[in-house]
């Protein structure tokens, strides 16, 4: 048996080569027509949401991403995301999808997302506020062995998050955890725990991600 070496475990969390199916659905049900991708990485969400109609531009700190976003036909620019060249409700609507839990300063780059965003800021980050329910399992989420990751956010922090900044904050659990899920599949027990989710017995017992819309108030 080869011995692995720890950087085969924690290791540096790669940009979405392809949109997540859930995180896509919750931007076309809450963002605008012009949208902002912050933190946009390889353009994977960006390019996305302009297929779906979508004027959306990306921007990221790193010029290799942008780079490669720009090659799949995005619009996408090397930029800071605490400091945000445009000018206040440039965008209906910012996206930081799986980005705040990367950035020490996370709260510059919130501000600066909700002041160009003339209708809402869409946040999606990993959920760590039922992480208990996990250790009863002895499991833990993929998420904390990224080394990347220096944030870890609740539905009350990314509520806190809103309230600072004035927004009115819905915040949702998503891509739930259910049991069985480390059943061997198409065995009795695999089936029949299948069948009593199915049917609303058994119940996830965590969710993956956290969903927030911060509202900008009306004027």
């Amino acid at each position: 048996m080869t011995v692995r070496h720890r950087d085969d475990i924690y290791t540096i969390g790669p940009p979405a080569a392809e949109p997540h199916p859930e995180l896509l659905a919750f931007a076309d049900e809450y963002a605008g027509s012009e949208v902002l991708d912050v933190g946009c990485g390889t353009g994977a969400y960006t390019a996305r949401l302009a297929e779906l109609g979508r004027t959306a531009t990306g921007i990221e700190l790193n010029p290799e991403y942008v780079a490669r976003a720009r090659e799949r036909g995005v619009d996408a620019r090397v930029v800071d995301a605490g400091r945000i060249p445009f000018d206040d409700d440039s965008f209906d609507t910012a996206i930081l999808f799986e980005v705040i839990e990367h950035i020490p300063g996370y709260e510059d780059v919130v501000r600066e997302a909700f002041r160009v965003a003339r209708r809402n800021v869409l946040i999606t980050v990993p959920n760590v506020g039922e992480y208990e329910h996990l250790e009863r399992y002895g499991l833990t989420y993929w998420h904390m062995v990224t080394t990347d990751h220096v944030n870890f956010f609740s539905p009350e922090d990314l509520q806190r998050l809103g309230a600072d900044l004035g927004a009115r904050t819905s915040v949702r659990r998503a891509e739930p955890l259910v049991p069985g899920a480390l059943l061997t599949p198409r065995r009795p027990l695999w089936f029949a725990v299948s069948a009593l989710r199915r049917l609303g017995v058994v119940k996830p017992v965590a969710y993956r991600r956290l969903h927030a819309v911060l509202e900008k108030p009306r004027r």
